[in-house]
């Protein structure tokens, strides 16, 4: 069972966020059971930040990634729209 709950998600990404949460003082004792649940007096915002963040450098990385393998300034713009939109 815990093979296949790992299998969906890469193993590095869960500790980086795990790091994230133990940084900014989560305990670890929220069940994460069923979305919409109150987070009430958990730290968890590190985590979420840690998400956002890179979520956030998805487009740039994505822009610079391209423009670095094709040399087309307009192949790179669309790479970045389409990830934006």
């Amino acid at each position: 069972r815990d093979l296949e709950d790992q299998a969906d998600s890469p193993v590095a990404l869960k500790m980086l966020i795990g790091l994230a949460g133990y940084l900014t003082g989560y305990d670890g004792t929220f069940p994460f059971k069923k979305p919409g649940d109150k987070y009430e007096q958990h730290h968890y915002y590190g985590m979420r930040a840690l998400c956002a963040t890179l979520g956030s450098c998805l487009v740039p990385f994505a822009y610079l990634i391209v423009l670095e393998l094709s040399g087309s300034l307009t192949a790179a713009l669309l790479a970045a729209v389409l990830l934006l939109f």
